[in-house]
């Protein structure tokens, strides 16, 4: 299983909604996205990628679903 550091931003630019995201179950179709952010379904957001190697890799994507507990929400990106 591939875990990586993600940061989070608005759909469209603009100020970071979560520095110290974790993206799981990376795919070419998506991955499933620990935050602390507050994302509703549906939403659009910029992700940032810190790859293993010092690399990144940025993107656009839709939240499709959310699940929250008490230390941090789980979306389907």
């Amino acid at each position: 299983m591939i875990t990586l550091p993600v940061v989070l931003r608005p759909g469209g630019g603009g100020q970071s909604l979560d520095d110290s995201a974790t993206a799981h179950n990376i795919t070419e179709a998506g991955f499933t996205l620990e935050t602390q952010a507050e994302l509703g379904e549906g939403a659009m957001i910029q992700f940032i990628l810190e790859l293993p190697d010092g690399g990144r890799a940025c993107g656009e994507c839709r939240v499709m679903s959310i699940k929250k507990e008490a230390f941090a929400g789980w979306a389907e990106i």
